[in-house]
């Protein structure tokens, strides 16, 4: 029983862990597109087109977006649902943090170089989704939806991913998002390289 205990503590620990580097891998991506200039991932593109009409600062904002699915993932699908998803809450907060941070060194004048660290960014956001994805702890309230949806009417999640994030792109353009080349790279390929880079990662036996 002992062991068993041990084991549980130590599989949770692994799980909050991954769940954490993901979400902070994620953050850093986000951060990249952000600086360049040339869109970001639909979701966050919404969000800070809301905090460009609120108040509220960008960490608030997509914390209550992320809220506000999280009740209809809850009717939907509570399985979707874990300490990871609490987690992965927090990315915004990491935007601000890593914007801070290192954003004033991230300044291009080359729109070649702009455009390369844009899909620099894109490519380490794919795979920090995959990375916290891939710890089985749950997953945030937006990337419960494809899931979801692929389940439910048996399509692949690639092709429901692409479908939400060409939606929420057009609620980011409502909101007057900051919508940009990346934003329609990020849409229309964000589902296959999560895929593709899920299927290569499997951090939790």
């Amino acid at each position: 029983m002992k062991y068993l205990d041990a084991h549980h503590v130590m599989r949770f620990l692994v799980q909050v862990l991954i769940t954490a580097v993901g979400t902070a891998i994620i953050a850093v991506g986000m951060t990249l597109m952000r600086k360049e200039n040339l869109g970001m991932d639909a979701f966050t593109a919404l969000s800070v087109g809301l905090s460009h009409h609120l108040p509220i600062g960008l960490g608030n904002i997509q914390l209550g977006d992320y809220l506000i699915l999280l009740v209809i993932v809850l009717f939907m699908d509570y399985h979707q649902i874990g300490f990871g998803t609490l987690i992965n809450m927090m990315v915004g907060y990491g935007v601000q943090y890593f914007t801070l941070w290192f954003g004033a060194y991230l300044v291009f004048t080359s729109f070649w170089l702009k455009l390369l660290f844009a899909v620099l960014g894109f490519l380490i956001f794919t795979v920090g989704i995959a990375v916290y994805m891939s710890a089985k702890f749950g997953v945030s309230s937006y990337d419960a939806i494809a899931p979801i949806f692929s389940k439910k009417f048996h399509m692949p999640y690639w092709s429901v991913r692409v479908i939400q994030d060409v939606l929420f792109m057009f609620l980011a353009f409502l909101a007057s998002g900051p919508i940009g080349i990346m934003t329609i790279i990020i849409s229309l390929c964000s589902g296959p390289f999560v895929e593709f880079w899920g299927r290569h990662l499997n951090l939790i036996q």
